[in-house]
């Protein structure tokens, strides 16, 4: 029996999977270290009505795409397709009047990287 949990903790710790003994954590994957060159914060305000901000960093210059989609997946219109200097930067995006309250995602892409959030629109 003993030799039976050895083999599992080692296989468990080899191939990086959750693994429970006795109510012990054993082993946990690694979480890859996110792209520090190129960064999304949430919207603020989440949700909103009429307007929110869009925050990113990039590292150097380069063209960024902020589009929304809808919960499914389609795409409802692009926030914005030009270049930018490095450092810190808002987007502030305006409601149209006719998109609905709900669930959207956006995506934010700089070069080969993008990043998706979530914002919320409501009344």
């Amino acid at each position: 029996m003993r030799r039976l949990l050895l083999l599992l903790f080692i296989l468990s710790v080899q191939v990086g999977v959750l693994s429970h003994s006795f109510g012990q954590v054993i082993a946990v994957n690694s979480v890859k270290e996110k792209d520090p060159t190129f960064t999304v914060k949430a919207n603020y305000p989440n949700p909103f009505q009429e307007q929110t901000t869009i925050s990113f960093y990039i590292s150097r210059p380069q063209v960024v795409k902020i589009t929304l989609y809808s919960i499914v997946g389609s795409k409802i219109t692009g926030i914005i397709d030009e270049a930018f200097e490095a450092g810190e930067h808002e987007v502030v995006f305006k409601r149209p009047d006719n998109l609905p309250d709900g669930i959207y995602i956006y995506t934010v892409e700089a070069g080969t990287s993008s990043r998706s959030m979530r914002m919320i629109i409501r009344k």
